[in-house]
């Protein structure tokens, strides 16, 4: 996944800023979504990081999107959270 298809995911399923956490690879990811979509990210929580830019970025990216699913949220009536996938 890129941070672009991450951008329209959020807007498209929660449609407002959300908080990120991002994990290794999820943290490049979630650095990448608020650099490049700043109004789409409320903060950002990034877990082990890799200092440098990894090499094939959209094909790691990717193939992970694949591996793992991705869940959203959104908030109910009383603050907290529902997540769904």
């Amino acid at each position: 996944m890129t941070a672009r298809a991450l951008h329209d995911l959020v807007m498209q399923r929660v449609g407002r800023p959300v908080a990120v956490i991002g994990l290794s690879p999820g943290a490049q990811l979630a650095i990448a979504l608020a650099a490049q979509h700043p109004s789409a990210v409320s903060r950002v929580m990034v877990v082990s990081p890799q200092a440098k830019p990894m090499a094939f970025e959209s094909l790691t990216l990717g193939l992970l999107g694949i591996s793992a699913p991705t869940f959203c949220c959104e908030s109910d009536e009383e603050g907290g959270l529902n997540w769904r996938n």
